[in-house]
């Protein structure tokens, strides 16, 4: 299969792109977005934009794209509702209906987050977005809604209050994923491929039900 990644070089994408170029299940990657991931790979092609916003320019570029893995999200922390809508909501809506009109059987995974059901601004954001993706008419759309994530891909995590945060998850990592709060971004990464692979629609998964579906990857 061809596979489309975006925020390939952020802490969640990064595993994700790792998984997909290590999997047989995956043929080609191509990386869409602004910044190059450093990564060299066979599989892997770039294909560098610079308005997530407008992708009329290498629109004649998004075809034989069997699977979209959408990786790209920005904390909420200090940002107002309309930036956040911009980046969250209307750069995956476009991306979804540009691909959509050239790939008629393209299966789309977006990446959300635990607590999207919730009133806070970013999960009103988040969880429009989920529905919004229903009506672009793609072949099928899975949702990723993970909580605590753990790297096992070397990512790197932007702000020393994000780093302490994450510090502290990894020594509580065990007990999170006990009770089925924690994941990974190699398992989120494994996961996308068997809900493409499996053709699997409609399914919204957290952070258990992620690792279930990961296991389902030989």
């Amino acid at each position: 299969m061809h596979v489309l990644i975006t925020g390939a070089t952020g802490f969640v994408g990064t595993g994700v792109l790792a998984e997909a170029l290590a999997s047989p299940v995956v043929g080609r990657v191509t990386v869409l977005g602004r910044s190059s991931t450093g990564v060299r790979h066979a599989k892997l092609s770039e294909l560098p934009v610079e308005d997530m916003g407008d992708l009329a320019p290498v629109a004649d570029r998004l075809t034989d794209v069997d699977a979209c893995f959408w990786c790209l999200g920005v904390s909420s922390a200090g940002m107002d509702e309309a930036t956040y809508t911009r980046i969250t909501h209307d750069y995956a809506m476009h991306a979804a209906r540009t691909l959509a009109e050239r790939n008629e059987t393209l299966r789309f995974c977006f990446l959300s987050g635990s607590g999207a059901d919730g009133s806070a601004m970013w999960a009103r954001v988040k969880k429009r977005t989920e529905e919004d993706l229903r009506s672009v008419g793609l072949a099928s759309l899975v949702v990723f809604r993970p909580a605590y994530i753990r790297d096992r891909h070397g990512a790197r995590m932007r702000g020393t209050l994000y780093r302490t945060a994450y510090a502290i998850g990894v020594l509580l990592s065990p007990v999170i994923r006990h009770f089925g709060g924690g994941t990974s971004n190699a398992e989120i990464g494994r996961a996308m491929i068997v809900a493409v692979r499996d053709a699997m629609d409609g399914d919204i998964l957290d952070s258990a039900s992620i690792n279930r579906v990961a296991e389902r990857l030989e």
